[in-house]
């Protein structure tokens, strides 16, 4: 069971011109939000990254725990005074993410332009 909850989550991180981009594919919940605590939020602290964008369009589901743990690297980037940023939003999490105070943008264009590239 362990190991079916581990599966869930499939994390892809991306260094690019000075920006972070992390695609998140499956759920990303209790049992496994510890990827993003234990491994992401580190490296955000070591590479002092101070942009971080998270690709949503696969991830299905997310718990509090899930929300917890993008709100965390959302604290740590703003300690290197950096900006956190959803991309591609699917309509199944919107709802759910909606109080979320990350700019969800649509288009790599949206990003630049809020990035002021």
């Amino acid at each position: 069971m362990v190991i079916e909850a581990i599966k869930m989550l499939k994390v892809d991180a991306k260094y690019d011109s000075e920006i972070l981009f992390v695609t998140l594919e499956g759920k990303l919940t209790t049992k496994n939000s510890y990827k993003i605590n234990n491994y992401l939020l580190p490296l955000l602290e070591k590479y002092q990254i101070k942009t971080l964008v998270y690709n949503l369009h696969n991830l299905k589901m997310i718990d509090e725990k899930g929300k917890d743990a993008l709100l965390n690297s959302k604290y740590k980037i703003k300690k290197n005074q950096g900006k956190v940023l959803f991309y591609k939003v699917n309509k199944e999490l919107a709802q759910g993410l909606k109080n979320i105070k990350i700019p969800k943008l649509n288009t790599k264009k949206e990003i630049w332009a809020y990035l002021g590239a």
